[in-house]
């Protein structure tokens, strides 16, 4: 699988206009697209929105391109700025629920920006110490993670931001014997999916 997640920079007074064009106009305008398994939307602050898609592979992602750009130049009144766009294969990924589809909406995400120092130190300090985490955790729904050059983004969704919360010492704890695997600190964005859909049954147990 391969994925696509835009950091998203919005002016002030924008928020709920923004909110919008991703639920009336974006999200829909990929609706039966090729190869696209999953999309969906996050507010983490007034003027920071996050946008993710999962899809087969790659080239189903790229044969989008064109749409992407188009939304892009259609946001120009909301956006301050050009999106940030991370991309890449999935290099870990697990469903720990069922997420069947049409789900999504409502879900608590937290997904880290991290420079590192390099994709075997990042892959195996998150299979060694943050996946094994997740696993134990309750109320996790799915984690995942890419490399796009020296950045690695890696999420994990939630049935609430109680649940979530009740992770992150543990988290601190893992990163803090992160020795010789990160560039700079580590930037996690949260907040609640308000608009997005899965095109696919995501059972328990699949793996990324």
């Amino acid at each position: 699988m391969y994925a696509r997640i835009n950091l998203i920079k919005i002016k002030d007074d924008k928020k709920e206009q923004a909110m919008s064009m991703m639920t009336e106009e974006i999200i829909p305008s990929y609706e039966g697209t090729e190869g696209l398994l999953s999309m969906g939307a996050v507010m983490c602050d007034d003027t920071t929105g996050l946008n993710m898609s999962i899809w087969t592979d790659k080239a189903s992602s790229d044969a989008t391109e064109s749409n992407l750009q188009s939304n892009i130049e259609k946001g120009a009144e909301i956006l301050d700025g050009a999106p940030e766009i991370y991309r890449g294969d999935l290099a870990l990924g697990a469903i720990y629920e069922d997420r069947p589809a049409d789900s999504g909406e409502g879900d608590y995400a937290r997904v880290v920006f991290a420079k590192v120092e390099s994709e075997e130190a990042v892959t195996n300090f998150l299979k060694e110490k943050i996946f094994p985490i997740y696993k134990e955790a309750e109320g996790i729904y799915v984690a995942g993670f890419v490399m796009d050059g020296d950045t690695a983004v890696s999420w994990n969704f939630w049935e609430s931001e109680e649940a979530a919360n009740k992770a992150i010492p543990k988290f601190e704890e893992a990163l803090s014997s992160a020795e010789g695997v990160f560039v700079d600190e580590p930037i996690p964005y949260t907040g609640s999916f308000y608009a997005g859909k899965n095109w696919i049954d995501f059972p328990k147990g699949m793996q990324g």
